[in-house]
């Protein structure tokens, strides 16, 4: 699971402003991802976190990095729609590294 401390506190104050936990949690809820709401959110950002700094140089490494922090029963899907709301909610500017993996493929 997340370590979670002081670095999980900076992620979240410098969350967008346009970021709703309680959209992006609608959102998972539609595809069948459920778990605590502010795990989530806090997964989401720190996917986000992870792709801005470059920690993750593509969605294929944001997805095993979901892979090890989502439920274990969740599916190949979920997890790229996990990625995707992620994006879409938190820092949509990382739209490219989606259309780059869809175009690998």
């Amino acid at each position: 699971m997340i370590a979670m401390g002081a670095g999980a506190a900076a992620i979240a104050m410098a969350s967008p402003a346009y970021a709703d936990d309680v959209s992006f949690n609608e959102t998972l809820h539609s595809y069948g991802i459920y778990a605590p709401p502010d795990k989530t959110a806090y997964l989401g950002k720190i996917t986000c976190h992870r792709l801005d700094t470059g920690l993750d140089k593509d969605a294929y490494q944001s997805t095993d990095f979901l892979a090890k922090n989502l439920d274990r029963k969740s599916s190949t899907e979920q997890k790229w729609q996990f990625l995707s709301a992620s994006i879409d909610e938190y820092c949509p500017e990382q739209r490219p590294v989606l259309e780059r993996a869809a175009n690998r493929t």
